[in-house]
């Protein structure tokens, strides 16, 4: 060894530290770890090297601190999670709060109609937003029906006969309170209240569905112009439930009419109004439970005994319904059953699969001790059915069947 190369091996041994980590050693690092972070008890442990360290670092700092302070973190954490949730209903409360003062500062005033005459009527004062619409509905559907009788009475005074009778149904909550119905009986005998039918009351439903439009199920909405075309233009076909006006029909409620789960029976046929009858009073249909009096004719006999079987028949259908039980359809895993059958006729070997999987896609695996594995793609139709037809000798094939991970099926060819 010359003396040069001497030289510098003497320089590397100087000039390197007797604390070099060695391989092993940094193999036994132990990185830095932070316990309980975002928390008081939040703490951070340095990176230590070397097994010795590193168990002295478990031992004696990081694992009794763990010990000591778990319980109290976690505790700490159950307390903020209760004050977030106590903030989080104190904002509910004073939402629900500003909304009712927002309510009270829009309330409208009590309204008369028709003041000094015969149909005078007042509604009240209301507040909510809902109680806001259902009342300007309610004025509405009220002054829709004056408007009908006022007609009515000027056609009798422009063909110079007496004025009808009153032929409005004071047992219908809008007009109870109307001072026709209130002074019909010079205001001795209040008028008979009919007692509601024992499955559907039209008087109890609200003048509103929850979305604000108008209820047609709701007795005296039922005689609105709006109502009335709603019932005219379905009398050829179904009623549309989904219409809001509409969903609360007994035969919407209850999904008893034909051509679908939710459409409701076309209304009962509606009487042409004759010559001698203003063409304003129309027949009211039958689910709506609105009343107004007609001059009975032939023609309406017929309609009432045709409509009669109609409802009879929609009865029958409504309680054999009525009887299915309620089920609700039971989830399944995916599952199929694998054949596999060799055809002399068409010299092949026939796989097919039968599963619970619609269009989806199998893979069926092939493996055999000393011999390439196999694999087949399969698409399942509408039915869950797949199949193939292959020259490849089968047998001593293991063939598994998959739907993605899922191990559907195996079966060993002999």
């Amino acid at each position: 060894m010359n003396k040069f190369v001497r030289v510098l091996i003497a320089l590397v041994v100087a000039i390197t530290p007797m604390s070099a980590v060695t391989p092993a050693q940094a193999e036994t690092c132990q990185e830095a770890i932070t316990l309980f972070s975002g928390t008081p008890f939040q703490q951070t442990f340095p990176r230590v090297c070397g097994e010795e360290a590193r168990m002295a670092l478990w031992n004696n700092s990081l694992g009794p601190y763990l010990d000591a302070n778990s319980g109290p973190a976690a505790a700490w954490s159950i307390a903020q999670a209760a004050a977030e949730e106590a903030r989080l209903a104190a904002e509910e409360a004073a939402r629900v709060a500003a909304a009712a003062a927002a309510d009270a500062a829009n309330c409208v005033s009590a309204a008369p109609v028709f003041p000094g005459t015969k149909w005078e009527m007042t509604f009240p004062a209301v507040c909510t937003a809902i109680g806001i619409a259902g009342r300007a509905l309610q004025i509405q559907t009220y002054s829709e029906n004056v408007a009908v009788q006022q007609a009515t009475e000027a056609a009798a005074a422009a063909a110079n006969q007496p004025p009808p009778s009153n032929s409005i149904d004071c047992n219908l909550e809008l007009w109870r309170n109307a001072a026709q119905c209130i002074n019909q009986n010079n205001g001795t005998t209040p008028p008979p209240i009919v007692p509601p039918p024992p499955t559907f009351n039209a008087n109890s439903q609200p003048m509103v569905n929850p979305d604000g439009t108008m209820n047609c199920a709701q007795a005296d909405n039922a005689i609105t112009t709006t109502c009335m075309n709603l019932f005219k233009q379905s009398a050829n076909g179904t009623l549309d439930c989904t219409r809001g006006e509409l969903k609360n029909l007994p035969a919407c409620v209850n999904g008893t009419a034909p051509g679908g789960p939710n459409a409701p029976p076309p209304p009962t046929n509606v009487s042409t109004p004759t010559s001698t009858v203003p063409a304003s009073t129309s027949t009211v249909p039958a689910t709506t439970g609105g009343v107004v009096a007609q001059p009975s004719s032939p023609s309406s006999q017929n309609n009432s005994a045709s409509s009669s079987t109609q409802v009879a028949s929609e009865k029958v259908k409504q309680n054999k319904e009525d009887l299915f039980p309620d089920a609700d359809g039971e989830e399944e895993d995916p599952a199929a059953n694998l054949t596999i059958t060799y055809s002399k006729s068409l010299a092949r070997y026939i796989v097919k699969v039968d599963s619970n999987l619609a269009e989806e896609s199998l893979v069926l695996r092939g493996v055999k001790k000393g011999a390439k594995s196999l694999k087949f793609t399969l698409t399942t139709d509408e039915d869950g059915v797949a199949g193939v037809k292959t020259k490849t000798k089968l047998s001593g094939f293991t063939l598994t069947l998959y739907f993605g991970s899922t191990k559907l099926d195996s079966v060993k060819v002999s």
